[in-house]
């Protein structure tokens, strides 16, 4: 994998949590402050915060072919994560578009890593 992708990788990476954060914060303003949510909601929202950013540092630090195969998994659950995501506020204008916009980081993210990953494949045959 080119440094340049790596960069690109890593800059999507840490959009997509300020894209969460974001999402986050309007749906607390929404709300009128912060709705008590269980143990288990708290850990899996903790878990959306800081597996991007976790991502964002392994994709400038792994080597090729792990980096290539964790950015298609993770960008591919956080695909899919988010379009469901979007579905559930497709009634909220302003939730659409951060979330759209989460939805494609997360596409940007498999597309690079894919390409990377179909571009080592030939080379390798």
């Amino acid at each position: 994998m080119r440094n340049e992708a790596k960069i690109k990788l890593s800059a999507l990476w840490m959009l997509m949590v300020v894209g969460l954060l974001v999402h986050g914060q309007l749906h607390f303003f929404e709300a009128g402050g912060v709705p008590k949510q269980g143990t288990g909601m708290l850990m899996f929202f903790t878990l959306c915060y800081l597996i991007p950013m976790a991502m964002a540092f392994l994709s400038l630090v792994l080597r090729h072919s792990a980096n290539r195969w964790l950015n298609v998994i993770a960008g591919g659950l956080f695909l899919l994560m988010n379009l469901y995501h979007l579905w559930g506020h497709r009634g909220e204008p302003h939730q659409v578009l951060i979330i759209g916009a989460t939805v494609v980081m997360a596409a940007l993210i498999l597309r690079y890593s894919w390409r990377d990953l179909r571009e080592s494949i030939a080379e390798s045959a």
